[in-house]
């Protein structure tokens, strides 16, 4: 059963390092620089309450600015750096990953969890928590139920991280995953031959792509786009593939 009061109260057991690069992180002390791994709504949001250095994406164009302050890649991070990372939706244990291998001397890495669950009165919870600790809180009859209604071993495990990984933002939820985009929608046991397939939010058609790839008995697809620079893109893409709409 969901216990919202349980689940919250049950904290990971940090280590004195991470808890002393969290101190030193939301302090004003002067001898460390803060940085915090990815330009999204997260870190915008811990950088309106923590007067930070800049950002770090390996993604973004050199030179570049975020919110007022520089983007840089972590490659040139200096060795007084503690970096925060605030990716928290695609590939968030990737993204610790490889903060974790880099070699800041004089500094560390931590994840937002870590601010969050040792200074909650400080640090906002992302939206994407807020919002489900309130959704349990209202409806947590329905979630228990929902619980109760699968019948393997597998498949309550996945439900319980989920869940919980959405109450907390804690990355040791998610370390037993991996991120497969190609993957995502076609799993093994799915038979999809000779199917009518809806790519409902087409994209660029990368989806509707690999459903073609897979299942090349199909009889139609029906791709949705709003965008118009998309779907010019997608109709591209798809250009020799048979009977899309």
């Amino acid at each position: 059963m969901f216990n919202l009061t349980e689940i919250l109260n049950t904290k990971n057991q940090l280590d004195n390092r991470t808890c002393s690069l969290v101190e030193k992180f939301v302090s004003k002390e002067n001898d460390v620089t803060r940085f915090l791994l990815g330009c999204n709504e997260h870190s915008e949001s811990l950088a309106a309450l923590i007067d930070i250095d800049g950002f770090v994406d390996d993604f973004a164009a050199n030179g570049i600015f975020w919110n007022g302050k520089p983007v840089i890649k972590s490659e040139t991070l200096p060795d007084n750096a503690i970096v925060v990372n605030c990716s928290m939706s695609i590939s968030p244990v990737t993204a610790s990953q490889k903060l974790q291998q880099l070699e800041i001397k004089n500094g560390g890495c931590l994840n937002y969890s870590d601010l969050l669950q040792l200074k909650p009165k400080l640090i906002p919870a992302p939206v994407f928590v807020a919002e489900m600790r309130k959704d349990i809180a209202e409806n947590e009859a329905h979630w228990t139920s929902l619980l109760e209604k699968f019948a393997d071993e597998e498949s309550v495990k996945v439900f319980n991280d989920l869940v919980h990984y959405r109450l907390t933002a804690d990355l040791a939820c998610m370390v037993d995953y991996s991120t497969r985009l190609s993957d995502q929608y076609f799993e093994d046991f799915l038979t999809l031959n000779n199917e009518v397939f809806v790519d409902a939010g087409g994209f660029d058609g990368d989806t509707t792509e690999e459903f073609c790839k897979r299942y090349p008995t199909y009889k139609k697809v029906i791709l949705f786009e709003p965008s118009e620079n998309n779907m010019l893109k997608a109709k591209k893409r798809l250009a020799n593939h048979r009977d899309i709409e």
